[in-house]
C-alpha cells in the first residue's frame, strides 16, 4: 500500500465485494454493524478481506484418466 501511495494511486482497503460497470469500481466495505459502499475510478489498489476467499476444490477422476493411452509423437 505504501508504494501505492508514494505513486498517488488512491487505496481501498478491506472490501467484501467489487464490481466494474466499464467507468468506475463499486466496492462495499464492512464496518461494525453496517457496509459502506465506495465508488473508485482506475487506477487504484484495492484490497480484499480473508473472507471473500472461499477455496474450490477440483474433482477429478484419477482412476479413469489413468487407463486412457498417451499416444507419443516422434519428429
Amino acid at each position: 500500500m505504501e508504494i501505492a501511495e508514494n505513486l498517488g494511486i488512491p487505496t481501498v482497503v478491506y472490501m467484501l465485494e467489487v464490481s466494474y460497470n466499464g467507468e468506475y469500481f463499486k466496492v462495499k466495505h464492512k464496518l461494525d454493524d453496517l457496509y459502506k459502499v465506495i465508488l473508485a475510478k482506475p487506477l487504484c489498489l484495492i484490497t480484499f478481506t480473508r473472507d471473500l476467499n472461499v477455496p474450490r476444490y477440483i474433482v477429478c477422476t484419477v482412476s479413469r484418466d489413468l487407463q486412457k493411452r498417451i499416444n507419443v509423437l516422434k519428429r
